[in-house]
């Protein structure tokens, strides 16, 4: 047992030691300032009980956090005594999407959302407490869905803004969204000469682009690419059920007329009279030049759909002449075109006649510029390409042939014709 004597002589001896000790620490400045730190976090974890701080456990926030959505709405004329801003019927099972507008000396501003409840599609500016787009955006009696089906959208609203090329105050909106019964859609929602801000009950059958993929579409994204010298180029991305990735790319359509010259290699854009007529904004049209009448041939494309009119366009007086035949190609896009000088005919192959399910064309057809008339040489013919579109045609001056090759369902082949 140690004495009372011991424990004296030994707490004498450790309070010298430790008066010693202080003595060096206090000579130390770095030393004090170590240990005021350490005394202040001792500090505050004796009185974070007391503040009332978010739980770092359960990340739960004190009650002043939390956003009172009754009285947000509120403040945009809502009524407060509901508490949401729209029902949209059904559940609204994906990401809702913002698209993104530059005010006149501001900076760039969300001014719009975008979302999809079963098979509809709403369109909301919450700063003015309005949905444009109603109920009445039903895409399976609108726009080609199988009448019989209960398929809604299956993906959010990826939304695309590659402006407008003459003028930056101008702003052009493309939607892309897909359905679970394969069904693509890329829908116009632009701001521009011809206003359309989604105050129109629906969008238009004209800003509607539509396709059918093989299997239900699970996903989009959509991807800018470089300018091409004029504009942005936008690509949207579906993804499919079965594992196939599809792109589309986005441009905005234009009746521009511009004129290439092979010696400086350059582009220049032919100004039209105002009030001229000529083709509506369209792409995907065949275009062939008859060098002996001098005048360039233009038939169908895609406009908002498919397309079947005849122009001829004269590079001497800058006009256009709609022509109008009781005989002529069905409305196509993706055929091909080229003029065969040995017969005075202008050859016409293939084509996208219907894009709901996609079907192709193998038909034979010549237009005479002389006499304006389209001729079916369909039948004339023993042997024939397979129904395909997007071929490349040219005429084989040397051979006095036109040579076509490839295009979608064309594989690597190589066809000539005599015409």
């Amino acid at each position: 047992m140690i004495s009372k004597k011991r424990l004296r002589e030994k707490f004498r001896s450790y309070h010298k030691a430790f008066k010693q000790n202080w003595d060096l620490f206090k000579a130390s400045k770095i030393g004090i300032v170590g240990i005021i730190i350490v005394l202040f976090f001792v500090a505050m974890a004796v009185i974070t009980p007391f503040l009332n701080l978010r739980d770092p456990i359960n990340w739960r926030a004190p009650d002043a956090d939390i956003i009172d959505v009754t009285s947000y709405w509120g403040q945009v004329g809502i009524s407060t005594s509901e508490p949401s801003f729209y029902h949209a019927g059904n559940p609204i099972n994906h990401s809702v999407t913002y698209r993104v507008k530059q005010r006149e000396g501001q900076q760039l501003q969300a001014d719009r959302v975008y979302f999809t409840s079963g098979n509809k599609l709403f369109s909301v500016r919450p700063s003015e407490g309005d949905s444009y787009w109603r109920d009445e955006v039903n895409f399976t009696i609108k726009y080609g869905f199988n009448h019989n089906t209960s398929a809604g959208f299956s993906t959010e609203v990826a939304v695309a803004n590659f402006g407008y090329q003459f003028d930056s105050t101008l702003v052009d909106y493309i939607l892309g969204v897909g359905t679970y019964d394969g069904y693509i859609y890329l829908i116009e929602d632009y701001e521009g000469e011809d206003d359309f801000d989604a105050r129109e009950p629906i969008p238009s059958g004209d800003m509607v682009y539509q396709e059918k993929l093989d299997s239900g579409i699970t996903s989009v994204a959509l991807y800018s690419d470089e300018n091409d010298g004029r504009r942005p180029v936008e690509k949207f991305f579906f993804g499919t059920e079965n594992g196939y990735l599809y792109a589309y790319s986005v441009t905005k359509l234009d009746n521009e007329n511009w004129v290439y010259n092979s010696t400086s290699g350059s582009w220049t854009s032919v100004l039209m009279n105002e009030g001229e007529i000529r083709p509506t904004p369209r792409k995907d049209f065949g275009l062939a030049y008859d060098s002996s009448n001098e005048r360039i041939v233009l038939f169908g494309g895609y406009d908002g759909s498919l397309n079947d009119e005849t122009w001829v366009f004269d590079p001497a007086s800058l006009t256009w002449t709609k022509i109008d035949t009781a005989d002529h190609p069905s409305e196509r896009r993706g055929h091909a075109m080229t003029y065969d000088p040995d017969s005075g005919k202008i050859v016409l192959f293939g084509g996208i006649t219907d894009t709901s399910p996609l079907e192709y064309s193998n038909e034979t057809w010549t237009f005479n510029v002389s006499s304006m008339t389209w001729v079916d040489e369909t039948e004339n013919i023993y042997f024939t390409p397979s129904h395909r579109a997007e071929c490349a045609m040219t005429y084989d001056r040397l051979n006095g042939l036109v040579v076509l090759f490839g295009g979608s369902d064309g594989g690597d082949e190589t066809w000539t014709y005599d015409v």
